[in-house]
């Protein structure tokens, strides 16, 4: 299982906080950003593999993703969307079409969730697969 991380567009509906940070590294109140966030409970799942699909500022997304690899020991890959200026999240959804072969779950990069709220959703899969829907 895999989770893609839709993390490319501008937030302009939150500037002037994303003129110089993209939305996924924006703060919570924890300290933690959006992105971290996301990774400390997709690690909680069990989930091995996340992607990011990133754009807006990617090259600050790709300085935190060192180290969230390393802090909490998740294989992560970066996937660029050149478009992301004049697209939306249907053509991020496309950047990453290749890593759609097995099992996989989207989450917007501005998703804020429980770990919990994501192992329901597995759950129910794993339910669905077991009885054969």
């Amino acid at each position: 299982m895999k989770a893609i991380i839709l993390a490319a567009g501008k937030g302009e509906r939150l500037m002037p906080l994303t003129s110089d940070t993209p939305k996924s590294l924006l703060e919570l109140e924890n300290g933690t950003t959006l992105l971290e966030s996301q990774l400390i409970n997709i690690n909680k799942t069990g989930i091995t593999k996340v992607v990011i699909v990133t754009g807006y500022l990617t090259e600050k997304i790709e300085s935190k993703v060192e180290l969230f690899r390393e802090k909490y020991n998740i294989d992560i890959q970066i996937i660029y969307n050149p478009f992301y200026d004049v697209s939306n999240n249907l053509l991020s959804l496309w950047q990453a079409k290749h890593e759609m072969e097995s099992d996989f779950i989207i989450i917007n990069g501005d998703d804020i969730f429980k770990d919990s709220v994501l192992l329901g959703f597995l759950n129910m899969k794993q339910s669905n697969d077991h009885h054969g829907n």
